[in-house]
This record gives C-alpha cells, sequence and structure tokens, in this order.
C-alpha cells in the first residue's frame, strides 16, 4: 500500500509541474501587470520579458500583450532602449490592438524632448478609439498642445476641445490654452467664459485675471476692466504689471479721464522693456488735456518716427504744446516736419497763424 501511495504521489506531483510549466507565461505576466499598474516598471519590465520568453509559439496574444508592456514600461523607467521597443513592436505585431498606444506613447517620448514636430508625425497616425479613457484624454491634451507650440491653432483647438469639458488632470491646462487660441484669434466672449472657469483654479490664479481684464478692455468694457482690474496692481510684477497698467491707462483714456490715466501710462512708459508707440501717445496726449504742456510735448516727440495718422496728430499737437509755452520757434519746425503728409485743416490753419506772426 506504501509503494502504491508513493507511486501515485509521484505521478500526481508530475502532472501539477507539468501544469505549473504550461500556465507559467500566463502567471508571470499577471504578476508583470500587477506590478505594473502600481507603478513599479522596473519589477513589471522584467517580469514581462519573462513571460514574452516563456509563452510558445502558438500563444501569440500573450507574446505581443508582454511585448507591449515591456516597452511602455521601459519608456516609463526612461530607459534609452524604450524608443526601439516601442518601434519593434509596430513592426513585429502591425494587427495588434496597441498600435495607437504605441504609437501615442512614442510622440509623448518626442515631446517630452521637446521635438514637437515629430511628436505629432506619431500622434497623427493615433486612432483615439482605440484608446482607453485615461489614455484618450492625455491625448486629446498633449496632441493639443503639440498644435498649440507650433502655432496650428486650428487643429489645437479641435483637439483641445475634446479634453477640456471631460472631469480630469488635464481639464485646467486644456481649458486654459484652449481660452488662449479664442483669445488669440480675436473670439473674446469665448476666450472670457473659458477663463473664467479657471480664475479660482490652483496654477492658474496668477495669470488669468489680467487675460480677463484685457478682454473686458477689448470688448470695450472700459468700466469693468477698471473694476477688475484695479485691486490686481497691488500684486502685480514684472510683464504683468505693466500689461495691467496698459490696461487700466487705456481704459481711463477712451473714458477721457486723463488725470486718471496718466499714473498707469507713466507705468507702462517707464517700466516696459519696449514701450509702444501708442503708449507715448496716449500719455502725451492725456498730459495735453491736463494742460500740462511741457510733459505732453515730452512724450508727444516719441511718436514722431512714422508716416501715418498718429504721427500727424502728434505733430499738429506737439507744435500746440510748443505754442502754449512760447516756443515758437519749436512749433514752427513740428509743423513743417510732415511735409510729405496731407495736412489737415486744423493744422493748415496753424501753420498759417505761425507764418503771419
Amino acid at each position: 500500500m506504501a509503494v502504491l501511495a508513493l507511486t501515485a504521489l509521484s505521478q500526481f506531483s508530475a502532472s501539477g509541474q507539468k501544469s505549473l510549466e504550461r500556465d507559467q507565461p500566463e502567471r508571470i505576466f499577471e504578476e508583470g501587470l500587477f506590478h505594473y499598474e502600481r507603478g513599479y516598471y522596473g519589477v513589471a519590465r522584467e517580469l514581462f520579458g519573462k513571460a514574452h520568453d516563456a509563452a510558445p509559439a502558438g500563444q501569440g496574444a500573450l507574446m505581443a500583450d508582454a511585448a507591449f508592456y515591456e516597452a511602455l514600461s521601459a519608456s516609463y523607467l526612461e530607459n534609452g532602449d524604450a524608443p526601439y521597443l516601442l518601434e519593434r513592436y509596430l513592426e513585429d505585431y502591425p494587427e495588434s490592438k496597441h498600435l495607437s498606444h504605441t504609437n501615442f506613447r512614442l510622440g509623448e517620448l518626442a515631446q517630452d524632448d521637446n521635438r514637437d514636430r515629430i511628436a505629432l508625425r506619431w500622434y497623427e497616425k493615433v486612432k483615439p478609439a482605440d484608446l482607453d479613457r485615461e489614455v484618450r484624454l492625455r491625448y486629446f491634451y498633449k496632441a493639443g498642445y503639440a498644435y498649440f507650440m507650433e502655432d496650428d491653432y486650428v487643429n489645437a483647438a479641435r483637439l483641445l476641445g475634446n479634453a477640456k469639458d471631460v472631469p480630469s488632470k488635464y481639464w485646467a491646462p486644456a481649458n486654459y490654452y484652449y481660452a488662449h487660441i479664442q483669445y488669440e484669434e480675436g473670439n473674446h466672449e469665448a476666450a472670457l467664459r473659458t477663463f473664467q472657469k479657471l480664475q479660482d483654479e490652483p496654477g492658474f490664479q496668477s495669470v488669468i485675471p489680467y487675460y480677463i481684464a484685457q478682454i473686458y478692455y477689448m470688448q470695450e468694457d472700459y468700466d469693468q476692466a477698471i473694476e477688475y482690474g484695479t485691486p490686481l496692481m497691488a500684486e502685480a510684477k514684472g510683464v504683468m504689471r505693466s500689461d495691467l497698467a496698459r490696461v487700466l491707462g487705456d481704459s481711463y483714456f477712451a473714458k477721457e479721464s486723463y488725470s486718471r490715466a496718466i499714473p498707469y501710462l507713466s507705468i507702462v512708459v517707464n517700466e516696459s522693456k519696449t514701450p509702444r508707440r501708442e503708449d507715448y501717445y496716449h500719455l502725451g496726449l492725456s498730459y495735453y488735456f491736463e494742460k500740462d504742456y511741457v510733459q505732453a510735448a515730452t512724450y508727444l516727440a516719441q511718436v514722431t518716427s512714422g508716416e501715418d495718422e498718429m504721427t500727424q496728430n502728434a505733430y499738429y499737437h506737439l507744435a500746440d504744446c510748443y505754442l502754449k509755452t512760447g516756443d515758437k520757434k519749436n512749433a514752427r519746425v513740428a509743423f513743417e516736419r510732415p511735409t510729405a503728409m496731407r495736412l489737415t485743416w486744423p493744422l493748415r490753419r496753424m501753420r498759417c497763424s505761425i507764418t503771419s506772426s
């Protein structure tokens, strides 16, 4: 009986060992997937490689899945051979269900190296419907951002639009770049609505209000621009401070509240790296209408480099400033400078008054 028992146990063990060996590739793959889903990509890569090598020829699907996840694990580990493994996967398994994900991951790697054009070549091969929800949203955002960086706002808006209304970690940045595109394209109302959704969002609170204030100004809602923008000046710094000062100064200028425009426009002229001609023009005119003709002449003189209506108007007011301060010599020079331009009637009339005196 003992001999029979030992024989039976031996046969059972041999059968169990064969079953274990036969099931081993699947078990190794499942263990690798367990570690992959928890972010342990080093262990996962090793296990997927073992599963791929252990899989018999008849288990093509398992081999393909193991090779795919091995390549993905290598990419998240930032291993140097990751691009090679991903591209080889495309060649070895051209009918795989993971082709879109593989192309997307290759695009991400290129984008991480700031090679947006190369990234777009991979992204253009992706079929979004083949990606799961999380990866699909990531694709919409990252491909949209790549197009944004290449100034292709049409495709950028199209892709970002698919991510901006779906709750995910890409919701806020997708909305930001989408709103920026609308802002640049002159779709101010659409930009405003989207920016307003982000004004309390962490990471965007420091920049969104400046966009909103500028949009109010562009919409000629000067009261709203002033009301919204004035409290922001207390903490504004650098470029944002000068840009916001321009919004406030130009808003007051448009409302013909010149005394209130002057402090803000002075910030723009004195703190901007390269003030615009319009900045000098508005500041000069503000001083002019406040009857500070010396200061007005100082800033209006900075506007006379072109041959346009602004230059002509600047010369007109500049000449008047000189007249009102008793400097007829410079007044005459100011009138004679734009001789190549067609003079307006007030300028002709004032010129006549100078030459006759």
